[in-house]
C-alpha cells in the first residue's frame, strides 16, 4: 500500500490521478462524460463584412450549449468573407481538475501515470521475490 500511496491519488495531491478515478468510478453504461471544443489557435488573414456585426468574437469562442465556435452574430442579410487557419481542440469536461484540458495530452498523461504506478508496483514485487 505504501507504494500505491506515495503516488498521492487523491484530490490535492496527484489530480490527475484523482481524475482517473473520478472517471472510473462513474455509471459507465449510463454517462458518458461531456466533452468540450475548444479554440487553440487563429490565423486571421482577412474578414470582410458587408451589412452590420451585432457582435463579434476574436478570437472565436466555443459555445459550448450549441456545440459551435461562434466567430460573430451579424445582422440578417450581413455577408461575411473571411480568410483564416483555425486549430482546435477537444477537451475534458467536468472531471474535476482536468476539466477544460485537451483530451489528448490530457489522456496521456493519464497513461503515463497509471504506467508509472505500474512499474513501480512491479518493481516492489520484485524486490520481496512475488515475480522473478
Amino acid at each position: 500500500m505504501a507504494v500505491f500511496r506515495s503516488f498521492q491519488p487523491y484530490q490535492g495531491g496527484d489530480n490527475l490521478l484523482w481524475s482517473i478515478n473520478a472517471i472510473a468510478n462513474c455509471q459507465k453504461h449510463r454517462t458518458i462524460h461531456p466533452m468540450l471544443g475548444g479554440v487553440s489557435s487563429v490565423g486571421l488573414r482577412q474578414m470582410k463584412v458587408t451589412g452590420g456585426i451585432v457582435s463579434a468574437s476574436f478570437p472565436p469562442a466555443w459555445d459550448g450549449q450549441k456545440n459551435e465556435i461562434v466567430l460573430g452574430e451579424f445582422t440578417a442579410g450581413s455577408k461575411v468573407e473571411y480568410d483564416m487557419d483555425l486549430a482546435i481542440f477537444v477537451a475534458m469536461a467536468d472531471i474535476g481538475t482536468v476539466g477544460g484540458t485537451n483530451a489528448i495530452d490530457t489522456l496521456t498523461g493519464m497513461a503515463n501515470a497509471v504506467e508509472c504506478i505500474l512499474l513501480a508496483k512491479e518493481a516492489k514485487a520484485r524486490a520481496i521475490s512475488l515475480i522473478p
